[in-house]
């Protein structure tokens, strides 16, 4: 499809929803929402200990995929409630799952010890890891806090068109890790440290009762001592996520 005639469409959508779907109140309620999305995380080191076998090392700066959009795909839910004495404020439970995929063809800095000897030198990471991801996946349980505000009211309405929301989260990490070292592969779900969040976003009205969401968070959550074979692996993840989606509210 062509690219103009496709911003002409979303000029056009946008313009139907903005102007001719009536705006809900700022009101107490319930709100239930589920979404997709892409996530982008920055490059980081991964730190390898292994007691057994003599190796503790560090491979630098390594580069992490997303693959976003490949089964299982990138995906949200979330309920939250917003208080009658202060319609604007509200509390949300939300769960996330995104993905992390290192390259073993990456050539990258590796340096500490490796079986016993010192080691200091710019190899592929596949040399020694294989494999490491988290593909099943990164799975943030959030308690959020919420604030919203009401944007484009209309002259004499009471009600506004778009809702700006923010968002800070922080909950536990539930992590499904999956490494090769050695030929040895290992893979598991275990609880690891807590995530923490914060979001930006829009609620857009597609009537009283539904609205489109779209939405910024930058997430970061220390992977520490995540399990492989014969020893442990720890990366921090610093992540920006790009999220829409629909929501009820009731």
């Amino acid at each position: 499809m062509d690219i103009q005639f496709s911003i002409r469409v979303a000029h056009l959508v946008f313009i139907l929803v903005f102007f001719f779907f009536p705006a809900p109140r700022v009101r107490a309620e319930w709100s239930l929402g589920a979404f997709i999305g892409k996530s982008f995380t920055h490059r980081g080191d991964l730190e390898i200990d292994q007691p057994a076998q003599g190796t503790d090392l560090t491979f630098s700066d390594i580069h992490y995929a997303d693959e976003s959009f490949r089964s299982p795909i990138y995906y949200g839910a979330r309920i939250g409630y917003f208080f009658e004495s202060h319609p604007h404020l509200g509390v949300e439970l939300e769960f996330f799952h995104f993905k992390v995929f290192s390259d073993p063809d990456e050539p990258v800095t590796t340096s500490g010890t490796w079986r016993g000897s010192p080691i200091q030198q710019t190899q592929a990471l596949g040399d020694i890891v294989q494999r490491f991801s988290i593909s099943h996946g990164v799975n943030f349980l959030l308690i959020n806090l919420v604030g919203r505000y009401g944007l484009f009211q209309s002259p004499g309405a009471s009600a506004h068109r778009v809702q700006l929301l923010g968002r800070f989260g922080i909950g536990p990490a539930i992590l499904h890790p999956e490494s090769t070292l050695g030929g040895v592969p290992e893979e598991h779900y275990e609880l690891n440290r807590p995530g923490v969040q914060l979001a930006i976003g829009s609620s857009i009205p597609l009537g009283s009762r539904i609205s489109l969401l779209a939405e910024y968070k930058f997430t970061y959550n220390k992977v520490a001592d995540a399990e492989i074979d014969e020893g442990t692996a720890t990366t921090s993840l610093f992540t920006h996520h790009l999220i829409g989606g629909v929501e009820v509210h009731f």
